[in-house]
C-alpha cells in the first residue's frame, strides 16, 4: 500500500479524518525547509529534503480540495434527497385530497392544485398528512439552518410548507390558500431538483374527486359508512381494501 494511502486508512480509520491529514502535511513540509538548510542546500540530503517541502505542502492542499468536492457533492445529494423526499409527500397529500393517479406526475399535480375548489373538504386525517409534512419542514430548517444557506430554494420551499403544521390552528385559512401553498412549494422543489416546472395538465380518464368519503377511500383503502367515491377511478384505486391504504 503506497505512504500516502497507508496515512489516509489510518486517519480515517481512528477518525483523525483529512482536514488533520492536511495540517500534517504542511507541518512536515515546513519542517522540511529548515532541516534541510541545516544540511546545506549543496549538499544531496539537504536539497533533498529542501525539494521534499513544497511536494508535502501541495499534498496537504490536494487532501483539502478532495475533501471539500466530496463534501460538496455529498451535500448536492442530500439537497435532492430532502427535495424529492418533501415534493412526494405533498403529490402523496393531493393524490388523498384530489385523486387523480397514484404516481408522482408533477404536470398532473399541478393541474389538481390549480382546479382546487373552495368548498373542497380538508377533514382530520387529511389534516394529520399536511401536519407531519409541516412539522417536518419546521425540523428540516432548525437542524440544517447552516446547511440550507447553499440551497436558498430548499429554504423557501420548506418555509412555504412549515405552516402547514398549524393548519388546525388558522395556519391555512381556506382551501385555495391550501392549494396554493402547495403549488408554490412544488414549484420551488422542482427547481431544486433541477427540472423545468411541467404545463399542469388533467387526464379527462381520471376525474378529481375531492369528496370526503373518496378521501377517506384513498387513505385508509375502505369506505366512509358505506359510501361510495363518486369518481369511477377514485385516484387509481381499483378497489377498496382493508389496512390503511396510505
Amino acid at each position: 500500500m503506497p505512504f500516502v494511502s497507508r496515512l489516509t486508512y489510518f486517519g480515517s480509520t481512528f477518525g483523525l479524518g483529512r482536514a488533520f491529514l492536511a495540517l500534517s502535511f504542511i507541518a512536515l513540509g515546513a519542517a522540511l525547509i529548515p532541516i534541510g538548510n541545516h544540511y546545506g542546500s549543496n549538499t544531496s540530503i539537504g536539497a533533498l529534503l529542501i525539494n521534499l517541502a513544497p511536494e508535502a505542502i501541495g499534498t496537504a492542499f490536494t487532501i483539502a480540495i478532495i475533501d471539500w468536492l466530496s463534501d460538496l457533492r455529498q451535500d448536492r445529494a442530500e439537497v435532492r434527497r430532502i427535495a424529492f423526499g418533501f415534493l412526494h409527500d405533498v403529490d402523496h397529500a393531493t393524490w388523498v385530497w384530489q385523486g387523480g393517479r397514484r404516481s408522482l406526475d408533477v404536470s398532473e399535480l399541478l393541474g389538481l392544485l390549480g382546479n382546487v375548489s373552495e368548498l373542497d373538504p380538508m377533514p382530520w386525517f387529511l389534516q394529520n398528512l399536511l401536519m407531519r409534512i409541516g412539522s417536518r419542514a419546521a425540523d428540516t430548517i432548525r437542524l440544517n439552518g447552516a446547511f440550507l444557506c447553499g440551497s436558498p430554494s430548499l429554504q423557501t420551499a420548506l418555509e412555504r410548507l412549515e405552516p402547514l403544521a398549524g393548519i388546525r390552528d388558522g395556519g391555512i385559512n381556506s382551501a385555495r390558500d391550501l392549494a396554493d401553498t402547495l403549488r408554490e412549494a412544488s414549484v420551488l422543489l422542482l427547481a431544486v431538483l433541477g427540472a423545468e416546472t411541467p404545463t399542469p395538465s388533467l387526464d379527462s380518464e381520471w376525474q378529481r374527486d375531492a369528496s370526503e368519503p373518496s378521501q377517506h377511500w384513498r387513505h385508509f383503502g375502505r369506505r366512509l359508512h358505506n359510501a361510495v367515491p363518486q369518481s369511477g377511478h377514485s385516484g387509481g384505486v381499483a378497489a377498496p381494501n382493508t389496512g390503511d391504504g396510505a
